[in-house]
């Protein structure tokens, strides 16, 4: 029959019911190598999988090992004794190539097999590998020291060929699920650490820069500039384009009424970051943004420059933006902040796997004296008039 191979990421899984309802539909869930997010429709592919047999009895080991071989197992490796059974594990131990599952006979001489699987379960680096084991008759004792010792199931002798094969499927398919949690839960972990800190970054970057250079998430920024309105946009794909975009930057902001000492501050802001755009990362894009404000009785304009990079680790994050002459063609965007926070009345950065946008902005006119007084007084008796409410 034809298979119809799923690849299920970890990335898009929400959580393990969706994983549970594919089980039902019949899908069989294998790890390859004990270590694989594939999931197979179908007839599942069981050549990877790594299944040991450990028995005394030499035709019943011969026979399990065809047994498994005809169901398409390839990867079996069979132990007379317990010695050379242990002598081979600790070697797979050390070299990261642990089986997968081991089948036991009840019937190992001296050794008593549900130690065995008691000292692997109790151990972090084994207690994942599955243990069936095979013996000539199951008493109902037998089997509850089987199962308190950690042994995942027990099969009476001889063995029924697609029984076993039925339960080694099982088997395989809940250490999968196993695999999958953990990898959630790992992967949560991450997510909030990485979380924390870009926290951690936005507020030291906001304090060390006296709040001139802020930190937001693409959607933040997106948001906050919903009300801005756009004048102008250029490609940035060579340095030309830097200098063309510059020169009409430089006519539209004298139109608007810009001293000609703010239009040169933010041009040379603007083409700074513009260039490394281009330089660091794959170029981009640059557009010029407007908005009124009635309420703070104030005319600002924006540049948006996005570019095509990785965007920016940030743990290099504080050196890229604040350590003037920091540059490295592994981060987009990687140098031109100081000076562009110096020139600007602020710079506002989001960046991701997919790029990083980066908006300069700079008001039209400077603040009097009287307004900036104003201004101050207005924060002073708004602060007043929270903390007579608390």
């Amino acid at each position: 029959m034809d298979k119809k191979e799923k690849t299920l990421r970890s990335d898009n899984i929400v959580d393990l019911q969706e994983v549970s309802r594919l089980c039902e539909e019949g899908c069989e869930l294998y790890p390859i190598g004990g270590d694989t997010n594939e999931l197979i429709k179908g007839e599942p592919d069981y050549r990877e999988a790594i299944i040991w047999v450990v028995d005394l009895d030499r035709g019943a080991r011969e026979l399990l090992k065809m047994k498994l071989s005809k169901s398409g197992f390839h990867q079996i490796f069979t132990f007379s004794n317990f010695n050379d059974f242990w002598r081979h594990f600790l070697n797979a131990m050390a070299e990261g190539n642990l089986p997968d599952i081991i089948i036991m006979s009840s019937n190992l001489g001296v050794v008593n097999p549900l130690e065995i699987a008691r000292a692997l379960k109790t151990t972090p680096k084994t207690r994942d590998i599955n243990i069936i084991i095979l013996t000539s008759r199951i008493a109902p004792s037998y089997r509850a020291s089987a199962f308190e010792a950690g042994v995942d199931d027990v099969m009476l002798k001889p063995v029924n060929s697609e029984e076993l094969i039925a339960r080694l499927k099982l088997l395989l398919r809940n250490k999968y699920v196993r695999y999958l949690e953990k990898q959630l839960i790992v992967e949560k972990l991450q997510q909030e650490k990485e979380r924390k800190l870009k926290e951690a970054y936005r507020e030291i970057i906001a304090a060390v820069t006296s709040g001139k250079l802020l930190i937001l998430e693409k959607a933040e920024l997106r948001e906050m500039l919903r009300d801005w309105r756009e004048l102008a946009s250029w490609k940035l794909e060579e340095s030309k384009d830097v200098s063309l975009m510059r020169e009409e930057l430089r006519k539209i902001l004298v139109n608007l009424n810009m001293s000609e000492d703010r239009v040169a501050d933010f041009c040379l802001g603007v083409g700074e970051i513009a260039t490394n755009s281009i330089k660091h990362a794959d170029g981009g894009s640059a557009k010029l943004l407007y908005r009124e404000s009635s309420v703070e009785r104030t005319e600002e304009v924006g540049v948006l420059i996005e570019d095509k990079g990785r965007g920016i680790d940030f743990s290099k994050l504080a050196r890229s933006t604040l350590l003037p002459g920091f540059s490295t063609k592994r981060w987009s965007l990687g140098m031109g902040f100081t000076l562009a926070i110096s020139l600007t009345d602020g710079v506002i950065l989001a960046t991701d796997q997919d790029g990083t946008q980066v908006f300069l902005r700079k008001a039209l006119r400077e603040k009097t004296e009287e307004e900036l007084i104003e201004e101050y007084l207005a924060t002073f008796e708004e602060g007043n008039s929270v903390h007579e409410k608390g």
